[in-house]
C-alpha cells in the first residue's frame, strides 16, 4: 500500500488544479489508475503546467512496487517506465 507524505489532506500535489497528493493516491488505489494519463482522467492532477507529473509518476511507480510488479519489464506497471 503506497502511503501519502504527512499531512496529505493539506498536501497540494497539483497546484494548478489544486489536487492533493491523497486524491492522487486515492485515484490510483481506488480507480486502478496507472498512468499520468489515468490519474488526470480520475482527478485531474497533472492536466495543467505539467510540474506535478514526476511525483505522479514516483506514487504510480510506488504503487507498482507495492503490488509486487517488476516495474523493469513494465507488465503491469506501464508507468515506471516514463519517469
Amino acid at each position: 500500500m503506497i502511503a501519502p507524505a504527512p499531512k496529505s489532506e493539506e498536501n497540494i500535489l497539483c497546484r494548478c488544479l489544486k489536487v492533493t497528493e491523497s486524491r492522487v493516491v486515492e485515484a490510483i488505489v481506488r480507480d486502478s489508475a496507472s498512468t499520468v494519463r489515468d490519474v488526470q482522467r480520475s482527478c485531474e492532477a497533472g492536466g495543467g503546467c505539467m510540474a506535478c507529473h514526476r511525483r505522479i509518476r514516483a506514487l504510480l511507480e510506488a504503487a507498482c512496487e507495492s503490488a509486487g510488479c517488476d516495474a523493469a519489464s513494465q507488465s503491469c506497471c506501464p508507468a515506471a517506465g516514463m519517469a
